[in-house]
């Protein structure tokens, strides 16, 4: 996991074996099962993880007890709770993992070490998160104003590699759909 890390970074980048060796100290290899939850709506994102395969939802809790996916973010991005993290308070929301997944893990504490000791890289992980921000904001935008349907078919255009991983369930959710809905609007497209 963190080699594919690495050849994220250095895409835009370039480190020096030592600045790769320091960002080894404190990056962590985690695999998750498909539902396990990262972060819990409620308590603070003490962790930023890098996907390097899966998918994890950001979900946001439901009056009915359950929590309903907000967001997906697939590979290679990074994902947190970005203020909950940063400012190290509580989150609305929480982390899931959308299928299983495998993760390059870093601790809020670690990172602070690390983005003293390479402002650069600091720089990068802004960056790369406000795009994944951005990205989801402009896909989730994208359904607006579209019927059920419209949206399922927006939603395999432009996130294939999700819809054939995750649950219908959570698409459902995510497309503000009900699954009884959904299932209905994948049997009338077969």
């Amino acid at each position: 996991m963190f080699d594919t890390f690495i050849d994220f970074v250095t895409g835009t980048l370039p480190l020096t074996e030592p600045e790769i060796a320091l960002i080894r100290q404190f990056a962590v290899d985690r695999s998750v099962r498909e539902g396990e939850y990262l972060v819990r709506s409620g308590t603070t994102a003490r962790e930023l993880f890098f996907i390097a395969s899966g998918v994890l939802s950001i979900v946001v809790p439901m009056p009915d007890g359950l929590d309903a996916t907000g967001y997906f973010i697939a590979e290679n991005r990074f994902c947190t709770l970005l203020d909950s993290f940063h400012r190290q308070v509580p989150a609305p929301e929480g982390i899931r993992a959308a299928c299983a997944s495998s993760l390059l893990v870093f601790r809020h504490s670690d990172l602070m070490s690390l983005f003293g000791a390479l402002p650069s890289f600091e720089r990068f992980v802004a960056e790369s998160s406000q795009r994944t921000l951005m990205e989801k904001i402009q896909v989730k935008n994208s359904y607006f104003g579209l019927d059920a349907a419209a949206r399922y078919q927006r939603f395999l255009s432009l996130q294939p590699n999700i819809a054939s991983r995750v649950a219908l369930g959570d698409i459902a959710a995510y497309l503000e759909v009900t699954p009884q809905s959904l299932s209905r609007i994948r049997r009338q497209m077969h």
